[in-house]
């Protein structure tokens, strides 16, 4: 194929040309040195020299030589400081020989394992490495190995040239998926601390209604006690036949019997409450458990859709209950919240077909919670899609509904079917 494009066929070229001339070298270098010595750094081709450098030395480890020959590094870049050390092992001089000198030792386990290894055996070693090993070792190893033929070397620098490709490409692709991970790490985060939040004044309610269900139990208690001594004195009385006595007895042990049904019915309501409290508190606890523990909460749409389900159960008034017109809304309000902006115009046409107001806010996205607040007054009921609303809309709605007693729908789907079966559904009670 590159012999077919004329641009892909003089780099070829080029490429070819080089090779050669890098082979001839290599041999003419090895016929003046003795076959057990092996290859110093700047006997090397200096086409290798740029892969030794940046594959066999840390950046760390370049810096540092090369600050030992040049002076004022203060504003060079890491580049600079890799073109000096490519330059400074071309020659055979005092910093190419210190520069031998460190990757000998670094890598010195190696090049004793390399020692009696012949041509077949250093190919053999390369190829395993390469699936599975010490690939920077091995390629200083390698190529100064006085066994090593100039094609050996040539496939190795070949590889190992094609490797930082690869590597700087999956570089780039981890580096955008942690910059995706870190994103959603700060929206889980943010969701943490208002579960926490949320969690924090439950624990505070629910230590208020253990207090007073506290007091309204010492209080029982001590009407419990008046009760038995009133009764004490009672029979004493008796003996003694004090008819009028008695009749005062018998108004004051009655009227000590309703305090203490009084004081039972209280303590009821209040077990009640504390035992839905309990449960909610433990709901909350749940949830701001997975999200400090930094894990996706699992499938919050079907968990607002289940409480949304539950919503629908406790709201059995219906506003637009009218015997005189079963068909329309008659001027009623209704509020919507959340769902696609794009929708509202068919939501306001089925509303005003039946006789009725239609307002929209959009959940918070563009629109503030005083709008909302404002929206609110005027509703005579609010409708909110569970698929298409923030969490934080859900629960000022929630709560400001409970507050002002106003009646409010939730929808399973934000689409146009779902709000005109709940408009049909509140015509025909």
């Amino acid at each position: 194929m590159c012999q077919h494009n004329p641009g892909y066929k003089k780099v070829f070229n080029q490429f070819k040309s080089t090779m050669v001339t890098t082979e001839d070298k290599e041999i003419h270098t090895a016929s003046r040195y003795n076959l057990k010595q092996r290859r110093k750094i700047w006997e090397l081709e200096h086409n290798y020299h740029c892969a030794v450098i940046g594959t066999c030395l840390t950046l760390l480890e370049t810096r540092k030589l090369v600050s030992h020959f040049v002076q004022n590094t203060t504003n060079m870049s890491d580049y600079d400081f890799h073109t000096h050390a490519v330059h400074m092992i071309s020659q055979n001089s005092k910093p190419g020989k210190k520069i031998q000198n460190v990757l000998d030792s670094k890598f010195k386990k190696t090049i004793n394992e390399f020692k009696k290894m012949d041509q077949e055996q250093l190919c053999q070693r390369w190829q395993k490495v390469l699936k599975s090993g010490d690939v920077i070792s091995t390629f200083w190893a390698l190529i100064t190995h006085p066994k090593a033929e100039p094609e050996i070397i040539k496939n190795a620098y070949g590889d190992i040239h094609m490797m930082s490709h690869l590597s700087g490409a999956g570089n780039r692709a981890d580096l955008k998926q942690l910059k995706h991970l870190q994103s959603e790490r700060i929206e889980l985060r943010e969701n943490c601390v208002q579960w926490q939040s949320r969690f924090q004044q439950e624990l505070v309610e629910n230590e208020r209604l253990r207090n007073e269900l506290e007091q309204q139990c010492s209080k029982t208690e001590l009407v419990s006690r008046e009760l038995e001594r009133t009764q004490v004195t009672n029979k004493k009385l008796l003996k003694h036949n004090s008819e009028q006595s008695r009749q005062e007895l018998l108004q004051q042990v009655e009227k000590l019997k309703q305090q203490l049904n009084h004081q039972t019915l209280a303590n009821e309501k209040l077990n009640q409450q504390m035992s839905a409290l309990n449960q909610e508190f433990e709901k909350v606890k749940n949830i701001s458990t997975l999200n400090a523990l930094e894990v996706p909460l699992p499938n919050t749409e079907s968990a607002l859709l289940a409480q949304g389900n539950t919503i629908d159960d406790d709201c059995s008034d219906c506003p637009f209950n009218d015997e005189d017109d079963k068909e329309g809304l008659c001027g009623r309000c209704i509020l919507y919240v959340g769902g696609r902006t794009r929708l509202t115009p068919h939501f306001k046409k089925l509303v005003e077909n039946k006789e009725g107001t239609f307002l929209h806010h959009d959940g918070g996205l563009e629109q503030s919670a005083q709008e909302l607040n404002s929206l609110l007054n005027k509703a005579d009921l609010v409708v909110f899609p569970m698929d298409c609303v923030s969490h934080k809309a859900y629960f000022q709605l929630k709560k400001v509904c409970k507050k002002q007693q106003k009646p409010y729908r939730t929808l399973n789907s934000s689409g146009v079917s779902s709000f005109s079966s709940m408009l049909d559904n509140l015509s025909s009670l």
